[in-house]
C-alpha cells in the first residue's frame, strides 16, 4: 500500500482532502488490479505491462485553465515479481501549487 499526502495551495475542505492511496489486490493473467482512493473517491483499474494499458492518470486539482497547466499523478505499472508489484508514481505540477509527501 502506498500513501501520498498532497498539500494544495488552499485550505482543505474535508478530512480526506489531499490523500492519495494506492494498493493492488490481484495479479492474474499478466494483469494487475489497482485500487485508487483519492480524496474519498474510489476507483479500480486493471493494468497490464503493455503500452497504453500500463498507466493511470489521476487529476489532482480540478481548477486548471488549459491542459498545459493541469496538475496530475501518473501511476505506471512496471513489473510483478515475488508477489510484489512495482509501480512508478510521477507528479506533474507546472504551476508549483502542490507539496507532495510519500509515506
Amino acid at each position: 500500500m502506498v500513501n501520498i499526502d498532497i498539500k494544495k495551495d488552499y485550505l482543505p475542505r474535508k478530512k480526506s482532502d489531499g490523500k492519495l492511496k494506492l494498493r493492488w489486490t490481484l495479479f492474474s493473467a499478466k494483469r494487475l488490479v489497482l485500487l485508487v482512493d483519492y480524496e474519498g473517491f474510489k476507483n479500480q483499474y486493471i493494468l497490464e505491462k503493455r503500452y497504453k494499458r500500463n498507466a493511470v492518470k489521476i487529476n489532482l486539482i480540478g481548477d486548471f485553465v488549459g491542459i498545459k497547466n493541469q496538475a496530475f499523478a501518473l501511476v505506471v505499472f512496471r513489473d510483478f515479481k515475488n508477489k510484489k508489484a512495482t509501480l512508478d508514481v510521477k507528479i506533474r505540477d507546472p504551476k508549483h501549487r502542490l507539496e507532495v509527501r510519500f509515506k
